[in-house]
Parts: structure tokens; C-alpha cells; sequence
């Protein structure tokens, strides 16, 4: 009878510290005033495990602040894009944390460089 209490209670811990969100933030959980843009780039994509997931659905690897000496790297999961590596991109960095961002949009954003690019 104890052992199948045991089992009980083990399983009803599994259960709550499986539901539980993971403690990262989302870019929900700010003001979009928090961040400002800057040019990022993909280095790389995996594409979802998960069997009911969108054949698209991947998590992203991308450098940002691409002017620094040794670049920032973010990562974004469940992008529901085709993305490939080499893909420029805007990252939303955070205001007060340069460590805190998120994948914006597909592109560039200076005009200037979308020429050279051409």
C-alpha cells in the first residue's frame, strides 16, 4: 500500500514540474519601448523533434551586435519560418540588458547595405 502511495506522489511531482513554464522570458513579458533593432544574422537552424509540430517549426541560432569585437550569439525556438543560415536578420535587443533578445524579423535594416548586398 505504501509502495503505490510512493508511486502516486511520484508521479504527481512529475506531472506539476513538467507543466511548469521554464523561468526564460518571453518577449511578451516586456514593453516592445524595452528594445531597440539591430542587425543580426542567422548561424544556424534545427528543425523541431517534435512529431506534431510544423515541418518549419525550428529553433535559430543567430549573432547580433555584428559591430562588436566577438559578436553576441541569441537563440529563438519555435520559429515557424524558413530560415537558412547566412539569413540577415533584426534582433530585438533589450534597453537595459544587451544579453536579453529576440528574433524580430526576416532582414536588413539599413538601406545602405541592402545595396552592397545586391
Amino acid at each position: 500500500m505504501e509502495f503505490k502511495i510512493a508511486k502516486i506522489g511520484i508521479l504527481a511531482f512529475l506531472i506539476v514540474l513538467l507543466s511548469c513554464n521554464s523561468s526564460e522570458n518571453k518577449y511578451e513579458d516586456y514593453n516592445e519601448g524595452d528594445f531597440y533593432e539591430v542587425q543580426g544574422i542567422i548561424t544556424k537552424t534545427i528543425n523541431s523533434p517534435k512529431l506534431f509540430d510544423s515541418p518549419r517549426s525550428r529553433t535559430v541560432f543567430y549573432n547580433y551586435h555584428l559591430d562588436l569585437g566577438e559578436p553576441l550569439v541569441g537563440k529563438e525556438e519555435n520559429i515557424d519560418l524558413v530560415l537558412n543560415t547566412g539569413d540577415p536578420i533584426v534582433v530585438l535587443v533589450h534597453k537595459d540588458n544587451i544579453k536579453i533578445s529576440f528574433f524580430g524579423r526576416h532582414g536588413i535594416i539599413d538601406d545602405r547595405l541592402k545595396m552592397e548586398v545586391r
